[in-house]
């Protein structure tokens, strides 16, 4: 049997993480107070990414695209901090709420967009049958100073052991992906990369900006969530 990631993110994902107003469509109600709310304090609080974002050097104004973005929540949140940004996402019922109800312009083929400042993506590798797609997309799409910035659960071997490691790990985040992986990516799709990790759960500890501002990776030991930020460079591979 051929897996179908958009059936696969229009119902089966939903149905098994309902608890995670991230993973299935609100309601009215609970988008109003969300909106209301600046998503501030919740588990769609995109406050983090984006202090990422601009630590990175991506700048109001700048074209974002929001890879994954399901029903539009950080997207809104890009928005709403400044960025033109797009969204793009496979689930059918996901991008038409996006659009409908939250105002989100939404791409339905983002290799033909560009060229833009800043490919981002916020726990969407890991979820992907091929991940190399979103290396792919951005060597195709990003100005050359332009940035992809993208977000996953921590699978580095340095955090083997560690309350957690493997609790996320399964029919939702079927990938563990390292900072060995990404850094040979980024290599091998024209760009140089830095990592970093911040945990998910108190006491939390801000993702390092001053490192991001310098492109200098940071400790992988910190937390459960795993950042890559990667530029251009001049050497390519393969």
């Amino acid at each position: 049997m051929n897996f179908n990631p958009a059936c696969f993110y229009e119902d089966t994902y939903e149905q098994v993480d309902m608890n995670h107003i991230s993973s299935r469509l609100p309601t009215n109600e609970e988008v109003e107070s969300l909106k209301s709310g600046g998503f501030v304090g919740t588990e769609s609080d995109y406050t983090k990414y984006i202090k990422v974002l601009k630590a990175s050097g991506i700048e109001r104004g700048a074209k974002v695209l929001d890879f994954g973005c399901s029903w539009g929540y950080g997207t809104f949140q890009l928005r709403e901090a400044g960025f033109d940004a797009v969204g793009y996402e496979i689930s059918p019922r996901r991008s038409q709420f996006a659009q409908h109800c939250l105002g989100i312009p939404m791409v339905s083929a983002p290799e033909q967009l560009g060229p833009i400042d800043c490919m981002f993506s916020a726990h969407v590798m890991e979820h992907l049958p091929r991940p190399q797609v979103i290396w792919e997309l951005a060597k195709s799409i990003l100005k050359d100073s332009g940035v992809l910035v993208a977000f996953m659960p921590n699978g580095d071997p340095i955090r083997e052991g560690t309350p957690g490691y493997h609790a996320s790990w399964g029919q939702i985040h079927p990938l563990m992906i390292t900072s060995k992986f990404l850094k040979n990516c980024a290599m091998h799709y024209g760009f140089s990369a830095a990592v970093y990790s911040a945990p998910t759960v108190p006491p939390f500890v801000p993702f390092p900006d001053a490192l991001i501002r310098n492109g200098t990776d940071g400790n992988l030991s910190v937390g459960h969530e795993l950042c890559v930020v990667a530029r251009r460079s001049h050497l390519v591979l393969g």
